[in-house]
This record gives C-alpha cells, structure tokens and sequence, in this order.
C-alpha cells in the first residue's frame, strides 16, 4: 500500500512538473512567433534600384533582401552602417533595425561607378506616432499625392524564390513557433500521465 501512494504521488508530481514547463514554453513561445521581421524585396541593376524609396517605421526591424539582376550589387546605408551585398542570382537578406527618430536616409550601391550610374535611394523612417494609428496611416500622406505611388511598392510581402537567407531574421518565428509546438506536446504528455495516475488511484 506505502508503495502505491508512492507511485501515484510520483504520477501527479511528474504529471504537475510538466505541465508547468509546458505552459511556460507556450506563453514565452506564444508571442515571440511573430517577432519575425518584415520583408523588403529590393531589386538592383546597373541603373538604379526598385524600389528607390523604402518606407519603415521608427523601431521597426525589417529584412531587405536584395536581388541583382545583371551583375555584382551592394545596398549600403552609410549613415546607419548597414550593407548588403549580393551577387547575380538569389535575393541575399540581412535585417536592419530603423532609427529611433524620424527622418531619411541615403542608400547606394558602394561599387565604384554605380552611384554615379544612378543606383541610389532612400530610407524614409515615418514618425513612431504614426504607426500606432493604423487607421490613420493614409491621412499624413494625401497632402503629397505624388509621393504616394512610389512608397506603396517598397512593402513588398515576400522574398523572391530561391532567395538567400542570411543575418536570421527571417527564421526568427520558425524557430519561436517551434516552442510553441513542444509546449503543446508537453501538455499533452501531462494530461496522459494524469489520467494514467487517475486510474491507478481508482484501481487501488
């Protein structure tokens, strides 16, 4: 009998143990997922760059993943440090976090002759006030209608096919989503070990 209740203490403790990381890694796991950044497909020869303008919000990380149609391409923001290189062939991606403050910044292509052959453009970070009125987003822009066509075609949603993936930003929600799936697995394991204790407290 003294071993009984031992082995169904065991059960519930063990069944409680697993429960309790399960939960955590569902809740740490939960909201990470969709801490993936947003993707910026960015297209470059000779001539210049598509789109020329990329619009971000104060803050916010993206992955610009830049694909070069005719020969060897860099995109380089001097003033923020940032740079990537790709060759003839699959988008190449690196993750960029936009300064805290409003403002825009220049970007080329540091090859030489390639700025001068016109690959240049900017970086436009809006106002991070702007961002939490999604509603509102389209009203700061009608006062300069012009400027509207060009900042639409800078959030494109997807890299290309057969793109390069490099700096991790894009894995990040795989890899947070995958908590989210062994926490789940875990509860479940929990539940089975209750019920398995359960019925050994009804047989005793």
């Amino acid at each position: 009998m003294q071993h009984t209740k031992q082995s169904r203490m065991f059960t519930f403790v063990a069944a409680a143990a697993t429960a309790a990381v399960a939960g955590a890694l569902v809740v740490v796991g939960a909201p990470m997922a969709s801490a993936a950044p947003r993707t910026i497909a960015v297209s470059a020869v000779i001539t210049g760059f598509t789109p020329k303008t990329i619009n971000v919000k104060a803050g916010e990380a993206v992955s610009i993943c830049l694909t070069s149609k005719d020969t060897d391409h860099d995109l380089t923001i001097s003033d923020l440090g940032f740079k990537v290189a790709a060759p003839t062939g699959p988008a190449v991606c690196k993750t960029l976090t936009a300064p805290a403050a409003a403002g825009s910044h220049k970007f080329i292509c540091s090859i030489p002759g390639h700025e001068q052959a016109g690959m240049v453009g900017s970086l436009v970070v809006g106002a991070a006030s702007a961002a939490a009125a999604p509603g509102a987003a389209a009203a700061p822009t009608s006062a300069a209608p012009t400027s509207a066509a060009p900042t639409s075609a800078a959030q494109v949603p997807a890299v290309p096919s057969g793109g390069v993936q490099t700096g991790g930003g894009s894995t990040a929600g795989f890899a947070h989503s995958g908590l989210v799936t062994l926490g789940g697995g875990l509860l479940l394991a929990a539940f089975m070990s209750a019920m398995l204790g359960w019925r050994v407290a009804r047989r005793d």
